[in-house]
């Protein structure tokens, strides 16, 4: 059967093969994408996999949600190291990000580090 990660790369990869398909997936609460829930659980499979289809709005790691966060502030705010990882290597533009309330993206990776603390 396989771990969750592995089912979700693969139905992604049938579904984004059609790139039609992705204009009938449901949305996430507050405008979240696959590329924003992926980097919130730390899925790098997954992530890399999406990143392959980056001209997808659905893929697109610097897309926004309804909070005007990007990838990078999810994957940091889960302090998923390896996802921080590959979407700056990925995607260098994300160095500058800035969370939805303007907060510094090494700020919100520290502070979620000392959530996971106490």
């Amino acid at each position: 059967t396989g771990d969750l990660q592995t089912r979700m790369c693969s139905i992604s990869q049938t579904i984004l093969k059609k790139p039609s398909r992705t204009d009938k997936l449901p949305r996430a609460p507050r405008g979240l994408r696959l590329v924003h829930l992926a980097a919130a659980v730390g899925y790098s499979r997954l992530l890399l996999l999406l990143l392959k289809f980056s001209s997808l709005q659905e893929c697109n790691p610097c897309s926004l949600d309804d909070m005007g966060n990007n990838a990078l502030v999810w994957a940091c705010v889960g302090g998923h190291t390896p996802t921080i990882y590959i979407l700056l290597r990925c995607c260098p533009r994300l160095r500058g990000t800035r969370d939805g309330w303007g907060r510094p993206i090494r700020e919100v990776y520290e502070t979620s580090l000392g959530n996971k603390k106490g």
